[in-house]
């Protein structure tokens, strides 16, 4: 056990815990304080009609299509490999397409390479 969880433990033994605001209220998943006031409705909207952003079900397309052609590239010849470099091409436009329609502080998806 860490030292963390020690302090832990013993605020618990000590009841230090007991009797907080919200003790045993269900917790709120759907805090929205990082989305802008003006995005909340749009959001919420797009929530209850499971709606999902594009470039969200883009970057889900985008990781099955890199984990396809990463596994060919890996078992592929040279000869094989220039065949695949046209998808690769493709692959990778479609990657800088998605990559700019992120938000900021979204993790942007890698382009392949085929070394040579």
């Amino acid at each position: 056990m860490s030292f963390i969880d020690e302090i832990i433990r013993g605020a618990m033994e000590r009841g230090e815990f007991d009797q907080l605001p919200g003790q045993g209220a269900p917790l709120s998943l759907n805090d929205e304080r990082h989305v802008p006031e003006e995005l909340r409705l749009a959001h919420k909207i797009m929530k209850d009609n499971e709606i999902v952003p594009d470039w969200i079900m883009s970057g889900k397309e985008l990781e099955i299509e890199y984990k396809r052609l990463r596994a060919a590239l890996k078992t592929a010849s040279a000869a094989q490999k220039a065949a695949l470099r046209d998808q690769v091409t493709a692959y990778n436009k479609r990657v800088l397409t998605h990559n700019l329609k992120l938000p900021p502080g979204v993790a942007h998806k890698p382009m392949l390479v085929i070394e040579k």
